[in-house]
């Protein structure tokens, strides 16, 4: 039997066109010839968030975002989600401080990172090339949980940062080409190590790459599917 009582909340809008995409591949995740076979799912697509990478590098409405965060956590749980994802990368940077704050609901918080480390140590990958915004890499975040599995982080130059942002800003503007879907499978094709997503922007720029011949897709690791594939197991382990 399937654990009917999971709620899935994604706490998304950061951005909207990557929270679109999410949600698509949660549903498509779960194989169900009826939709209630699959699990309730509830979006706050809070795309009022100030920056969260200028919050990290600047200090700017460091605190006004964090209770932001916590206020559609709240609500997100108030209206029954028990399994809460926060769809960016780079707000798990203010994931204790949620925790912190909300204690009663860290339990139902997830973490995509972690989701990511527990994949990368399945398949015995130790070093990888990690892909975010400057703030995500900054940040660490990605580092101090992956240390705990003993995987090492290759990171970008200074110089790419400006490229990865740009990639990023044309999903967030929704302004994908095939010129810009190009020059991501040719950044992508530099890359000599296992690579992880760390924003997700970047998955939806994946979506559109040619797998025949271009890309190695099973060398690119996307914490957002590593955390949709956990919550498939979750939903399922007592089905027989």
């Amino acid at each position: 039997m399937k654990e009917k009582e999971m709620v899935v909340g994604i706490l998304g809008g950061m951005g909207s066109y990557a929270t679109v995409d999410f949600f698509r591949r949660l549903i498509e995740a779960f194989p169900a010839e009826k939709e209630w076979d699959r699990p309730r799912v509830i979006i706050d697509n809070n795309c009022t968030m100030p920056s969260r990478v200028r919050a990290i590098l600047y200090h700017e409405n460091e605190e006004y975002l964090t209770a932001l965060l916590c206020q559609s956590v709240n609500h997100l749980a108030m209206c029954g989600a028990n399994k809460i994802i926060l769809a960016c990368n780079t707000s798990h940077y203010f994931l204790p401080e949620i925790k912190k704050r909300l204690p009663e609901k860290a339990s139902y918080l997830m973490n995509i990172i972690e989701a990511c480390a527990l994949v990368l140590q399945e398949r015995k990958i130790h070093e990888v090339f990690l892909i975010a915004s400057e703030g995500t890499i900054q940040s660490k975040i990605y580092d101090e949980v992956f240390c705990q599995y003993g995987i090492d982080i290759i990171e970008p130059s200074l110089d790419e940062y400006v490229i990865i942002r740009e990639f990023i800003e044309t999903i967030k503007q929704n302004k994908i080409s095939e010129k810009k879907i190009a020059q991501f499978e040719q950044y992508l094709n530099h890359i000599n190590y296992p690579i992880v997503l760390g924003c997700t922007e970047l998955p939806v720029f994946l979506s559109h790459c040619r797998k025949e011949n271009i890309l190695d897709f099973n060398r690119i690791i996307d914490p957002l599917q590593c955390v949709i594939d956990q919550l498939v197991k979750q939903y399922y382990k007592k089905k027989r």
